[in-house]
Parts: C-alpha cells; sequence; structure tokens
C-alpha cells in the first residue's frame, strides 16, 4: 500500500510519532513516478532525523542494492540499502564524495538490522548517473547501483 509522502513528511515534521498507512491516507504526490518508490523521508530543512521506515524495510541480499527516491519538486532524496557490512569509514567516504560532487551532505549512514549499510541524502535533479558512479567505485563488490533520475 502506498502512501503520501506530503502527508507523512508532515506528520513528522510536526512531531506527531509514526503509524502504520491507512486507506484513507492521501493520494500519492502527483510528482511521484512509477520508478520510484514513495518514501517517508523529511523534506530538505526539516530537522527530523530519525527515519523509521528504515526499521520496516527489508535487509538486501549481500552484494545486492536497494535506490529509491522521492521527488520533493525542488529536489529529491535518495535511501540506499547496501548489501554489505556497515563500515563508518564507507560513511566519510560517501559524505565527502556526495560533498564535493552533488554539493550536499549525508543526511543518515547507519546500519541495517543485518548491520548493512543504509545511507540517505538530498540531491538536485537529474543527477542520477553521478550518484550511481559514486556507489559504484565506493562498493565494487555490489552488483552495479541503478538509482532512479529525476
Amino acid at each position: 500500500m502506498q502512501f503520501s509522502t506530503i502527508f507523512l513528511t508532515s506528520l513528522l515534521a510536526a512531531g506527531s510519532t509514526f503509524a502504520a498507512p491507512t486507506a484513507s491516507s492521501a493520494a500519492p504526490a502527483a510528482s511521484s513516478s512509477a520508478a520510484a518508490t514513495t518514501s517517508s523521508a523529511p523534506a530538505a530543512g526539516s530537522s527530523a532525523a530519525f527515519d523509521p521506515s528504515v526499521d520496516l524495510v527489508e535487509d538486501v541480499a549481500k552484494g545486492a542494492q536497494s535506490c529509491k527516491a522521492t521527488d520533493f519538486i525542488t529536489d529529491v532524496t535518495y535511501k540506499i540499502h547496501i548489501g554489505e557490512p556497515f563500515k563508518k569509514s564507507h560513511c566519510h567516504s560517501l559524505s565527502g564524495k556526495i560533498g564535493k560532487t552533488l554539493g550536499s551532505g549525508l543526511q543518515e549512514c547507519k546500519p541495517t538490522k543485518k548491520h548493512h549499510m543504509f545511507v540517505q541524502f538530498t540531491a538536485t535533479h537529474d543527477q542520477a548517473k553521478k550518484i550511481n558512479k559514486i556507489f559504484d567505485n565506493e562498493f565494487p563488490e555490489v552488483n552495479g547501483f541503478n538509482c532512479p533520475n529525476f
């Protein structure tokens, strides 16, 4: 069941606790693409640091990846699960590469339940090729990254 990113983002920004979506939840945002999955990422500039959806998403297999993006009209939030062991050194490296290449920083870099990598950040539109290249270089053992382009 999909639900509106804007609806959930508004709840999180207002300090509400996370609750599972209901059938009466708002419809998906008009800018969402079928190629991307809606998510509960905080809007750019939001102070919400905790993303409850991370604990609800299943891990990816070793050597695999899952890249989901949400278009917020002015920018795009990317959530990437990487089937490689969590290492803080990857967080530091990715933070520098994303900052230098995209002009933004990591919003989150933390282990999943299975101690794999989870990364979340925001970028401007039309950056997927650069994003995929950054992650392909950082994780060559993963079978290619395919983040959607907005």
